[in-house]
This record gives structure tokens, C-alpha cells and sequence, in this order.
């Protein structure tokens, strides 16, 4: 235990001593740590204060932990009457009652009950098990109606899974910026590696002395990048936040061991080469390509000079190049994700769900009534039949399939024909034409309320699968015969899915078609698997052999109204549908989900991360290229010996800055422009029948970032220069001092 002590003070000791005397050596390291030990507290600091709001907003919210609904007065009673258990100690208290009416005037009652104890769970197990059943005893034969609120949840939104991944990526991309730092400080100081390791240096010790380097770096950025993610977490969350001792000793733990973890591959590197290979190569030689031809640069004059060095390193630029403008493509991505976020809290939701029971449906004289409430501001029915559920397909055009869709050959139709199965064929009428028309519509969806129309959103997973407009003809399958002398069984169809499915079917059967026009083409509705077709009720019929009736109506409010103003309109509609019958009234609580979303502040933590990615970039740039430039001073200087001046030396820096320049905005600008289609594509995908996020081509986020990082490659470059005519005259000063003694 004494020697492990003994070499963890020597290993420290030494690696202080080595920072201080090279410091300039280890600024970037110092950059880099402290960028990721704020990106870390942010992340941890941000997602505390969610876990917070988050708790108020589930308390304020739902003051209760579970609401029974329709309970009959025998119900009610026994409700009261148990609220004590048997040793008279109270598990739950009833906190509201609302009384409904159905249509024969019994009074029915939702109750609210809050459970009472420290571990809600364990209250509502103990519930369930000794009053679920006698509760049910009592009815009138029905299942038991009840919702959980959140409260019984420990997370009601997924600021676990955001913090975790943003975390986990942000840790990935640290990884990655400190591995790439500590290979270019290791190429550019390779002669000292190979003599460090012939005085008996093992791979050990080059792990030990990095890892202990990394560790003092941490140490001294620590309280600096501590004030710093507390006065970033501070202006994200609204108010002061100081970081508690578990993100703090998070952040500790997390960045020291990201920052040992970092010198592993390096060091592995390092220490499988022969020192004498290390001492012998020059350095960066790994990068220099010689052009294998001879030439008197003298008398060819700078320009090729200058073209001729640019190709000499190319490996190295493309290396650097890539390295750099990967964490700026990173921040630009990131900083999108933010747009997106943003987006994400601005979509509708429904507040109430009412869903109809018995012989009862939803029809136009309820949806007039229900419409009729002050606040309404919209509401959502739907009835839909899958084609691929009942053999049937919808057929279009070959022509009319974008490239990589799954559509299949329809050869009831031809060979220009192709056809897919995955439709979701929906009734259409005035109700549902207010819905439609909420979204980007093309076209007279109106025509749709007549037969041999449709309204067509032709995307999957917001996707687009098809390139057609109005005016233009679909089919579909109706009704179909089985072929004779088939070579497809019909016992195989139960073997297949998907597209094979679809092809054995059109092989086994003849359909028979309808044709339809298309009335309106809707560009940005939400899809997930399947492509919504809307057709009046009597085609509906037609094709999925199905009355109309619809089950259930989603209510969406006015945004303007408050809590207590949707709380109010709530107990209305639930006396309101008292009088139909069997219509039970769900509130979604969305509102308060969406407002927990708020609180995790994942717009302003994405933009947070994609900034201290962005400042990652010219750390990279300015440690490379100063390192880089400081190994050619000798040939500058040999330029200089044989006659070339400053300004032709001069050229050779602006060279190198212009094509630093010009290929970090091409490719910054190229893959930047590549990732927000990749993220947008991705959330997209991922969001599904949720929401749909409409392209916008970020031009001043992609503009500012190339130009930033054409702008610092240039700089980092010119920095160099700078430096190199600042030593050069500060050498000729000392010269003429000695001439002069």
C-alpha cells in the first residue's frame, strides 16, 4: 500500500513538473477537460432541476394518486366507508367527488382519491389488493374503470432517456477530441517518446505518467469550469442552482476517468513501435509525401514552391481537416436538434378523450353538441380499416413511387403499375375535413365528401413514398377470386409478412379495382406505418365492408385557456355526456406532460452542448497547426538563408491558410448540410404519428458555422506566421547585440 502511495505522489509529482515547464504544451488538454467538465455539469446540473419541476408539476398537477370512474352509490359508499384499514390507520382519503348523470338520471360519481404514506406504490399495491375487488362486487357488472395518474409513476416524461444519451454522446465525442489531441501532440513529439523510452520507459509508465498529467490538468480546471456550468445551468433553469455534492463528485469521477481512458490507444501506439524508430523519424514524416520527381525550386519560383508543399502534406491537412470540422459538423448538428426540440413543444394536443359505449356512437347531432362548448377549439375522430388486414391494396402508377419506397408489381394493372398493402383506408366527412385542413393541404379535399374521390397523405413513417398531386388516378382493390393452378398455396400466405406477403396474394388471387381521383394530397400530416386514405362513408363501406361508426372523439382546447378553465370544461362535458349514456370522459393530462417537457429544458441544453462543441474546433486548429508550424521554422529559415524574404516566405503561410480555408467551409458546409438532413430524417422516423417536423434548411446556423471554421483555420495558420517573424526578429536583435559587444 506504502509503494502504490509512493508512486501515485511521483506519478503526480513529476507530471506537475512536466506541465509547468511545458505549459503551452498543455493548454489544449487543459481547453478540452475543462470544456468537458462543464458539458458534463450542465448535463447532470440541468436534468437535477428537471427532477425537481418535474415533481411539482406532477403534485400540482395530479393531486391525486388514482381516479375511479362511474362508481354507482353502492360503489360511492363502500369507497367511504373503507378508508380506514384494520388497524383504524387511514391508507387514502377521497379528494373529490364529481357527480354525473346518465341518461336514465342515475347519478354516477368519479371519485379522486389521494393515497396517503411516504411510498405511494406500495399504498396503491395494498389498494388494489384489498379494495379493487369488493369496490367491483358492487357493480353492475361492468369491468372497473380507473386511471393511475403519474403520481404513481416515477418518471411521467423522458428526461431520464434525454440526459442519459445526450450525456453518454457528449462523453463519446470528449473521447474522441482528447484521443485525437494526445495522437497529434504524440506525432509531433515523437523524438522525445523514443528517448524516453530507451532509458527503459514501458507502456506502464507511458500510461501512468499521460493518465497522471490528465489528472493535475483536471484538478486546475475543476473550480473554474465548477463557476462556469453553474452560471450556465442557472441561466437554462431560471433561476440560481448550485450543483449539489453528487454532481459534483459525478462530474469529478466521470472526467478523470474519461480523461485516463483517452491516452490508452495512443499510448498503445506509442509504445509498440521501437524507440529507435521514434528518435530516427522526423517529425510529422508520416504525413510528408514526396513527389519522387527533382526540381530546381530556386528558379521555379515560389508558386510552385507553394503548390508543391501543399502536396507534400496533404496527408496531414486532410487529417486535421477532418478532425476539426467533425466537431463543428457535431455542434451544427446538435444546435439543430435544438430547432427540433423546439418544435416538439409547440405541437397540439387533445385534452379529453371520450369514448362511447353499448349500441352508442358518435354521431354528427353529439358532435354538434360537443362542438358547441366554449373552448372546443377542435376535435378528432377516426375510423380506419388496414388493406393489409383484409386483402385489399392501393395501386398507382409506377412512375408515381419515389425512389426506395417498398412498393410492389401490380400485374392486375399492367406492368407500369405497382402497389402496396400498408393503407389505412379512413372515413371522411365534415368533421374530419376540419381536422384535414388543419395541415398543409394541396387541392380541393372538400370533393372527397363525394364518392370516387380520395384525400391522400402519401407518406410512411413521415416519409414521403409517392409523387402524386390531384387530378391524379389510384386504385383499389375491392373485393378478389382465387386464380386456378396457382404456384403459391394459399396455407403460405401464413408464413409470410410484408411485402412477401403482398406478392404471394397478388399471385394467388385476381382483384378487381376501383379507380378513385385524387382530390388533395396532404404534404406534412404525421404517419407512422401506414399511408392514410381518406374516402366519403359509402366507399368506405364499398371497399372495407364496414359501417361507419365511430367509438371515440379526441377534444382539443383552445391554447389560450388555463388549467382551472380546462378543469371547468371538463366537469361540463362529463355532465354533458351524463345524459347519452355509456360516454366515459378521460382527461389526456398531456398539458402537463408537455409542460414537464418544458421543464427539461432539452432546446436550451442542446444548445448549450453544440456550443462547447463549437469551441472544441479552434482548440484542435491553433494546438495543431502552432506545433505543426514550429516543426518547419527550419525550413522556413533555410528559405530565408538562400535569399527568399519575408513576403515570399509570407506566401507560403497565406497559401496554406487560403486552402485551409476553402476545403474547412466545403466540408463544413457539405456534411453540416448532410447531418441536419440525417437528424431530420431520424426525429422524423422516430416521432412518427406524434408529430411531423417540416424541413427548414438552416442557411445562417450552416453559413455561420463554415464560415467560423474557415475563419479559424485560416487564423491558427496566420498565428503561426506571426510567431515564426517574431522569432526570427527577435533572433537578428540578439545577433546584433552579440555583434555589437
Amino acid at each position: 500500500m506504502s509503494d502504490l502511495s509512493y508512486r501515485i505522489k511521483s506519478s503526480i509529482r513529476t507530471a506537475y513538473k512536466s506541465i509547468k515547464f511545458n505549459f503551452r504544451q498543455f493548454i489544449p488538454f487543459f481547453c478540452i477537460i475543462f470544456f468537458l467538465q462543464v458539458g458534463v455539469g450542465v448535463i447532470l446540473s440541468v436534468k437535477n432541476r428537471s427532477d425537481a419541476y418535474e415533481k411539482n408539476i406532477i403534485r400540482d398537477e395530479y393531486r391525486v394518486h388514482l381516479v375511479l370512474y362511474n362508481l354507482n352509490d353502492a360503489q360511492l359508499v363502500t369507497v367511504r366507508k373503507y378508508g380506514y384499514d384494520n388497524n383504524n390507520a387511514s391508507i387514502y382519503r377521497i379528494a373529490e367527488e364529481q357527480q354525473v348523470l346518465d341518461r336514465f338520471d342515475d347519478r354516477r360519481t368519479d371519485v379522486r382519491i389521494s393515497l396517503i404514506g411516504d411510498d405511494a406504490k406500495e399504498q396503491y399495491k395494498l389498494f388494489k389488493a384489498r379494495y379493487f375487488g369488493l369496490i367491483l362486487s358492487y357493480g353492475d357488472g361492468e369491468p372497473l374503470s380507473y386511471y393511475e395518474t403519474p403520481a404513481l409513476k416515477e418518471k411521467t416524461s423522458g428526461s431520464a432517456l434525454f440526459s442519459g444519451l445526450s450525456l453518454f454522446l457528449f462523453l463519446l465525442l470528449s473521447f474522441g477530441l482528447l484521443t485525437a489531441i494526445y495522437t497529434i501532440r504524440i506525432n509531433n513529439y515523437r523524438f522525445e517518446y523514443g528517448i524516453y523510452m530507451a532509458c527503459g520507459a514501458d507502456y506502464r509508465k507511458l500510461i501512468e505518467n499521460s493518465v497522471s498529467e490528465n489528472w493535475v490538468l483536471s484538478f486546475f480546471s475543476f473550480l473554474p469550469a465548477l463557476a462556469v456550468w453553474t452560471a450556465v445551468s442557472s441561466v437554462i433553469c431560471g433561476k440560481f442552482f448550485f450543483p449539489t455534492f453528487g454532481i459534483i463528485l459525478a462530474d469529478i469521477l466521470l472526467s478523470s476517468t474519461l480523461s485516463a481512458l483517452s491516452v490508452l490507444l495512443p499510448m498503445l501506439v506509442v509504445s509498440k513501435i521501437y524507440p529507435l524508430q521514434h528518435i530516427t523519424a522526423a517529425d510529422n514524416s508520416n504525413y510528408v509525401v514526396s513527389p519522387r520527381r527533382s526540381r530546381d525550386l530556386l528558379k521555379a519560383g515560389f508558386g510552385v514552391y507553394q503548390r508543391l508543399s501543399v502536396f507534400r502534406f496533404r496527408k496531414y491537412y486532410v487529417r486535421i481537416i477532418a478532425c476539426a470540422c467533425a466537431f463543428t459538423v457535431a455542434a451544427c448538428a446538435v444546435y439543430y436538434g435544438s430547432y427540433i426540440g423546439q418544435e416538439d413543444m409547440s405541437r397540439p394536443y387533445p385534452s379529453f378523450t371520450l369514448s362511447f359505449g353499448g349500441s352508442l356512437d358518435y354521431d354528427p347531432e353529439v358532435s354538434e353538441q360537443l362542438r358547441g362548448f366554449e373552448g372546443v377549439k377542435m376535435t378528432f375522430k377516426k375510423q380506419s380499416e388496414v388493406g393489409g388486414y383484409f386483402n385489399s391494396h392501393l395501386a398507382v402508377k409506377d412512375a408515381d413511387a419515389t425512389l426506395g419506397s417498398d412498393f410492389v408489381g401490380c400485374p392486375g394493372l399492367g406492368k407500369n403499375a405497382v402497389c402496396h398493402d400498408r393503407m389505412e383506408y379512413t372515413a371522411f366527412d365534415r368533421e374530419v375535413l376540419d381536422y384535414v385542413s388543419q395541415f398543409d393541404v394541396d387541392g380541393e379535399p372538400e370533393k372527397a365528401l363525394e364518392g370516387g374521390y380520395v384525400v391522400i397523405c402519401p407518406s410512411r413513417y413521415n416519409s414521403k413514398q409517392l409523387e402524386i398531386k390531384p387530378g391524379d388516378k389510384v386504385y383499389i382493390a375491392v373485393s378478389f377470386t382465387e386464380k386456378e393452378g396457382a404456384e403459391v398455396s394459399k396455407g403460405e400466405l401464413n408464413m409470410l409478412s410484408d411485402e412477401r406477403l403482398l406478392r404471394a396474394e397478388l399471385e394467388i388471387y385476381d382483384y378487381r379495382y376501383k379507380e378513385m381521383t385524387v382530390a388533395a394530397v396532404i404534404n406534412d400530416m404525421p404517419t407512422g406505418e401506414n399511408m392514410p386514405v381518406y374516402m366519403c362513408d359509402a366507399d368506405f363501406k364499398e371497399i372495407t365492408g364496414k359501417e361507419v361508426a365511430y367509438r371515440s372523439v379526441d377534444v382539443y382546447c383552445d391554447g389560450s385557456m388555463t388549467k382551472d378553465d380546462i378543469e371547468t370544461l371538463e366537469k361540463k362535458i362529463k355532465n354533458w355526456a351524463g345524459v347519452f349514456g355509456d360516454v366515459s370522459v378521460t382527461p389526456t393530462h398531456l398539458a402537463a406532460d408537455l409542460e414537464i417537457e418544458k421543464g427539461i429544458r432539452i432546446p436550451d441544453v442542446l444548445k448549450a452542448t453544440g456550443i462547447v462543441l463549437a469551441c472544441c474546433a479552434p482548440v484542435i486548429w491553433f494546438f495543431s497547426e502552432t506545433v505543426f508550424y514550429e516543426k518547419r521554422r527550419n525550413e522556413a529559415q533555410l528559405l530565408s538563408f538562400l535569399g527568399a524574404e519575408n513576403r515570399e516566405i509570407k506566401k507560403i503561410y497565406v497559401s496554406d491558410a487560403l486552402v485551409n480555408a476553402l476545403i474547412s467551409f466545403a466540408v463544413t458546409a457539405a456534411f453540416s448540410s448532410l447531418s441536419v438532413a440525417v437528424m431530420h430524417a431520424a426525429a422524423n422516423r422516430i416521432a412518427g404519428e406524434a408529430m411531423y417536423y417540416r424541413f427548414s434548411y438552416p442557411v445562417v446556423l450552416i453559413t455561420a458555422m463554415s464560415l467560423s471554421s474557415a475563419l479559424i483555420s485560416a487564423a491558427a495558420v496566420m498565428i503561426a506566421y506571426f510567431r515564426f517573424i517574431k522569432g526570427e526578429s527577435g533572433q537578428t536583435d540578439r545577433l546584433f547585440d552579440e555583434t555589437k559587444v
